[in-house]
């Protein structure tokens, strides 16, 4: 069992940008998440011409919040998001209204309401679901253990949902692990789980040994491998340093990567607004080559400690001893193995290590 990244995604209008065709010549990817405001209304399963391609369809329940917001008119209805993830995807998310639309200081009352409306919302969506091939799980939203744990209880009818997903993105700060308590929900449900909003390094590693301990596929997203064509960013293959690639600032002087895609372009040539997709693509390499290693670290228990030591010593400094006993907590209920010394460590398990 293992932790699986799915890519945001945009329909690309060039084939050679289309990472997710099988006979893409750069990079062969069958795993996307798509959402309406971002890959299009218009598609269908058939567009992306890959029988083998698994697509998870969000329901744009952030985005539509937020549009309201801003004073938006949306024709957007819960019965026309749901037809749209019948046509396009294998597993869909129930229609959410995030709490942390409201900001990240929301009251338990507007995180009630927004719980009742996104769990009526859920029910209504499997009363009309025609598509019996089309999985649908249920979107839970909380910060914490608690939170989480009150709107799955409102949830009704439980059993009809075929997995569940949990919103990351209210947790923006890299100073600290708060999806320690949304896995440890998340582990009191025998179904499998979609996390939103984090491709950080140290969940990706927790969730990767959290897989082989709950023996069952865990699988999240971001958009940030976007981030080449959307903000110019360029994310560095081994620090995950997000680095300016725009003309003006000029970051790098060459490409410190051996990817199909930095071994055929130089710099100047990706600067090009119209091969910036291909920045995006080496983006998407990076983080698949971090979640296979990740997911072969989590095989052993003594390589997985050392590479989570280091990661958390790296990012908390002094503080690295109190997030490493909650997260220890979470996956293990004894015999905590002994972390080998770093001589011991394979040159593979090194890659990460700072």
């Amino acid at each position: 069992m293992s932790a699986i990244y799915f890519p945001v995604t945009k329909f690309e209008k060039y084939k050679e940008h289309r990472y997710w065709e099988h006979d893409n010549p750069y990079i062969a990817y069958d795993k996307i998440l798509v959402s309406p405001f971002t890959t299009g209304w218009e598609f269908k399963d058939k567009d992306f011409k890959n029988p083998k391609l698994t697509i998870y369809a969000d329901s744009g329940g952030f985005q539509i919040a937020i549009k309201k917001q801003k004073g938006e008119l949306l024709k957007v209805d819960l019965i026309s998001v749901l037809r749209w993830q019948e046509r396009i995807a294998k597993i869909a998310f129930t229609l959410d209204i995030p709490p942390h639309s409201y900001g990240k200081d929301y009251t338990h009352n507007q995180f009630l309401k927004c719980m009742r409306k996104s769990n009526f919302n859920a029910r209504i969506m499997v009363k009309k679901k025609l598509n019996d091939d089309m999985q649908l799980w249920a979107v839970i939203q909380g910060k914490n253990y608690k939170e989480c744990e009150l709107w799955y209880n409102d949830l009704e009818n439980r059993e009809q949902y075929d997995g569940y997903c949990i919103a990351l993105s209210v947790h923006k700060s890299n100073l600290t692990v708060p999806w320690v308590e949304q896995l440890d929900f998340a582990r009191t449900i025998s179904k499998r789980f979609h996390f939103l909003g984090s491709s950080d390094k140290i969940f990706t590693l927790v969730l990767a040994k959290f897989s082989r301990i709950m023996k069952l596929d865990y699988s999240y997203d971001t958009s940030s491998s976007n981030i080449g064509e959307r903000l110019g960013k360029y994310i560095g293959p081994i620090s995950f340093e997000q680095i300016p690639f725009s003309q003006e600032k000029k970051p790098l002087d060459s490409l410190s990567c051996s990817c199909p895609i930095c071994s055929k372009y130089t710099i100047a040539k990706l600067r090009v607004r119209s091969y910036s997709p291909f920045i995006n693509m080496h983006n998407l390499i990076v983080y698949l080559d971090y979640n296979k290693y990740a997911n072969r670290v989590a095989e052993n228990d003594e390589y997985f400690l050392v590479v989570l030591d280091n990661l958390l010593a790296n990012r908390f400094k002094g503080k690295s001893d109190f997030y490493k006993n909650r997260i220890l907590a979470l996956l293990y209920d004894e015999d905590i193995p002994n972390k080998l010394e770093d001589k011991q460590v394979p040159p593979w398990v090194k890659k990460y290590l700072f």
